[in-house]
C-alpha cells in the first residue's frame, strides 16, 4: 500500500504521514513510497495513537509512565498538601562569620575596627604577578611592603595586614631568585 493511500484514510498531510513513519520505525522518503503489510500496520497503530492523542482536552496534561518518579504530589499552596497550613522555617542564626582565622580578621576585625592596609594587599598582589613577569612587579612590591608594614605599627590598631606584607615580601623574593635563575640559565647556555 501507498503512503499517500495512508494518509487519506486518516486524513493526514503527505508530510504528517512521513513524520509518522519516522514514529512507527517505517523507511518511507516520499508520499508514493509502497510499504509492506507490516509496515503499514505499524503506520496504522502510530496513526491511530496520534489521533488518540489530538482528541485529549486541551487542559489535559500528558505525563508518560515510564515507571520512574510516579505520581505528583501536590503543590504546597494546594489544599490537600501536607504543607498547606505550615509558616515557613526560617534557618537558624549564623554564628560568626569567620571561625578560626587570625585576630586581625574578620568578626574580630570589625569589632575594633579595623582595616586592611591597602598598600600591604597591593604589595602581595604585585608580589603574586612578580612570578609571571619578571622583576618589576617585585622591585615595587617589596617598598611598598615596607611602606605598609610602618603604616600599620603607626596607626595604633586601626590598620591590620602585616602578614600580608611578610608575605608580599617574601613572594617577591621568590620571584625574583626565580627569574634570575632562569637569566642565569639562559645567559649560561647561550654562550
Amino acid at each position: 500500500m501507498r503512503l499517500v493511500e495512508l494518509a487519506d484514510e486518516f486524513g493526514l498531510t503527505t508530510a504528517d504521514a512521513i513524520d509518522l513513519c519516522n514514529e512507527a520505525g517505517v523507511r518511507a522518503a516520499s508520499a508514493g513510497d509502497e510499504l509492506s503489510d507490516a509496515e503499514a500496520d505499524r503506520w496504522r497503530a502510530a496513526a491511530a495513537h496520534h489521533n488518540a492523542l489530538d482528541d485529549l482536552p486541551d487542559d489535559l496534561m500528558i505525563i508518560d509512565d515510564d515507571g520512574g518518579f510516579g505520581p505528583l504530589p501536590p503543590a504546597p499552596w494546594e489544599p490537600g498538601s501536607p504543607e498547606a497550613g505550615r509558616q515557613p522555617v526560617r534557618p537558624p542564626a549564623a554564628g560568626p562569620a569567620f571561625v578560626g582565622l587570625a585576630p586581625e580578621w574578620g568578626a574580630d576585625a570589625a569589632e575594633h575596627h579595623q582595616q586592611v592596609s591597602l598598600y600591604a594587599a597591593s604589595s602581595l598582589a604585585l608580589a603574586v604577578v612578580s612570578l609571571i613577569f619578571p622583576l618589576v612587579p617585585a622591585a615595587l612590591a617589596v617598598p611598598i611592603s615596607w611602606f605598609a608594614k610602618r603604616e600599620i605599627a603607626q596607626s595604633k590598631g586601626r590598620l591590620t595586614g602585616e602578614n600580608l606584607a611578610i608575605a608580599a615580601q617574601v613572594v617577591s623574593a621568590i620571584g625574583v631568585t626565580l627569574w634570575l635563575g632562569i637569566f642565569a640559565y639562559m645567559w649560561w647556555h647561550s654562550g
